[in-house]
């Protein structure tokens, strides 16, 4: 997965917190794309914000999605 096939509200919130670009830069391609498709399947603009600011705190953590 290259930095092209992340959205752009998902790198910029990732990019904002150290520990979460830290752990995303270690996580596998296959976690990444779990994270980048369940961001992308909201429905509402409300809810994708959620799942952003969500992911954020799980990846440092090393959960997966």
């Amino acid at each position: 997965m290259t930095k092209k096939d992340v959205p752009d509200d998902l790198a910029a919130a990732i990019a904002g917190s150290a520990a979460a670009a830290a752990a995303w830069a270690a996580l596998s391609a296959s976690c990444r794309r779990e994270y980048v498709t369940w961001v992308e399947e909201a429905r509402r603009p409300a809810t994708r914000q959620a799942r952003i600011a969500k992911a954020v705190g799980m990846i440092p953590e090393g959960r997966r999605q």
